[in-house]
C-alpha cells in the first residue's frame, strides 16, 4: 500500500479531487471504493472526513430512488480545483484512474446481468455475471459456489453493487488492488 495521506486537510482535498473528477452524482459506497482503490485513505479516516465534508457544505446529499447520492458543491469544486498541488502526484494519478473507470461505466450506460443456478454435478451453485458496454461484453464470469448462503449473498451483492464488483475484479487482475490486502 502506498504511503497514506498524512492529514485531515489532505484527505479532504483528495476526496473532493475525486468527486470533481467524476463530475456526477455518486452513491456513498462507490466513492468509498474509489477512494480505497487509490490506497491512500483508510476506512475510518474516509468515513470521518466524508461526514465532515457534508457538514461543511463541500459535499451535498440528495435522494434518488431511495438511495442517497452525493455531489460536490461549488465550494467543494473550488477547493478541488485550486488546491490539488497540495496532494502527492501519485495519489492524483491513482485517483484519476479510479475515477475515470467509474465515470466511463456510468456514462456508457453499462448493462449488468447475472444468474444463479444449481449445479447438479457438485451440489453447489453456478453464479454467472456479465457487464456489457455499448453492446460489447467487457466482463463475463462464471463462478462455482459451494453453499447456498454464500451463493445468495454473492448474487445479492452483485445486484446491489455491479459497478463495484467490476472495478474490484479489474483492480485485482491489473494488480492495482493494494487496498484489498
Amino acid at each position: 500500500m502506498p504511503a497514506g495521506l498524512t492529514g485531515e486537510n489532505e484527505i479532504k482535498i483528495f476526496i473532493l479531487y475525486l468527486l470533481n473528477q467524476i463530475n456526477c452524482g455518486i452513491c456513498y459506497g462507490d466513492i468509498e471504493n474509489i477512494t480505497y482503490e487509490s490506497g491512500y485513505v483508510g476506512y475510518f479516516d474516509f468515513a470521518d472526513i466524508f461526514a465532515k465534508l457534508i457538514d461543511s457544505g463541500d459535499i451535498e446529499k440528495s435522494g434518488s430512488n431511495g438511495e442517497n447520492i452525493y455531489n460536490i458543491t461549488p465550494r467543494g469544486r473550488a477547493i478541488a480545483e485550486n488546491l490539488p498541488h497540495l496532494l502527492p502526484s501519485g495519489s492524483k494519478t491513482k485517483g484519476t484512474s479510479a475515477a475515470a473507470r467509474y465515470s466511463d461505466l456510468k456514462k456508457s450506460g453499462a448493462v449488468y446481468s447475472h444468474t444463479l443456478e444449481p449445479d447438479e454435478e457438485t451440489g453447489g451453485y453456478i453464479f454467472k455475471c456479465s457487464v456489457k458496454e455499448k453492446n460489447r461484453e467487457i466482463l463475463n464470469i462464471s463462478l462455482l459456489i459451494k453453499d447456498e448462503i454464500t451463493a445468495g449473498k454473492t448474487a445479492a451483492n452483485f445486484k446491489e453493487n455491479p459497478g463495484n464488483i467490476y472495478r474490484g475484479i479489474y483492480a485485482v487482475l491489473s494488480r492495482n488492488a493494494d487496498f484489498l490486502f
